[in-house]
């Protein structure tokens, strides 16, 4: 996991292999709405109400992150490409595996802050610590990640 690796898992690749995407969040759900359902058929599918729909295609809300894992069901992927970055990696994993900081951070036995450091770049995990990290995500995802 040094400098220029890029973190790759396939649970969280986008449709473009591996290029950046140009749409909104809202416009990656629009489009994989129009095959022809509703708000309300979306809405009832992921266990929401239809104004959370119009949110997230309007890219006026997010969904709450024990929902990401379903939204990506949903798309068929996940609208992330890889990157350079550990903490952009981790973020990434973690909110496709439905996981906030804080449940992350007491499954690992870790501080909440540390997560949160290491997610907006401040710092980097300990090889033993990454390792842990990715066990635990492998655990969750049923995926082998590289990272």
């Amino acid at each position: 996991m040094e400098g220029d690796q890029k973190y790759k898992n396939p649970r969280f690749s986008s449709p473009s292999q591996g290029e950046n995407l140009t749409g909104t969040d809202g416009e990656n759900f629009t489009g994989a709405r129009k095959a022809g359902l509703l708000q309300r058929d979306v809405a009832q599918m992921l266990g929401v109400s239809e104004a959370s729909i119009w949110q997230w295609e309007n890219n006026r809300t997010k969904p709450k992150v024990y929902l990401v894992p379903r939204v990506y069901d949903f798309l068929g992927y996940a609208p992330y490409a890889p990157t350079d970055r550990f903490g952009d990696w981790l973020r990434q994993a973690r909110s496709g595996l439905g996981l906030s900081r804080r449940k992350l951070a007491a499954t690992l036995g870790m501080d909440v802050t540390t997560i949160d450091r290491w997610e907006r770049g401040q710092g980097r995990p300990t090889d033993a610590s990454r390792a842990r990290i990715r066990r635990l995500l492998e655990r969750f995802s049923g995926a082998n990640l590289t990272g």
